[in-house]
């Protein structure tokens, strides 16, 4: 959830797909939530912060299975998302 907008990210065989609100409801297979701004997103993806800097100071929320998303964010070759 991104700014309390659902969205969804669909990863199967080592492709991404994003989904709409209702793309993401709809195939929720995951355990697995995320909660967190635009902005945070931006600034992890940007490289000015890092995921561990965001889950620590509480501005990125996991709830669910987070092991299996953290299998699928360090998958990903952006370096805010790796540490």
């Amino acid at each position: 959830m991104i700014d309390g907008e659902l969205c969804g990210l669909h990863v199967r065989n080592g492709v991404a797909v994003p989904t709409s609100d209702s793309g993401a409801a709809a195939n929720a297979t995951s355990t697995s939530q995320v909660t967190l701004t635009r902005d945070t997103l931006m600034e992890v993806l940007s490289g000015s912060t890092v995921w561990s800097e965001c889950l620590n100071s509480g501005t990125v929320r996991v709830s669910g299975d987070s092991e299996a998303f953290d299998t699928v964010r360090t998958a990903f070759d952006v370096p805010g998302l790796k540490a």
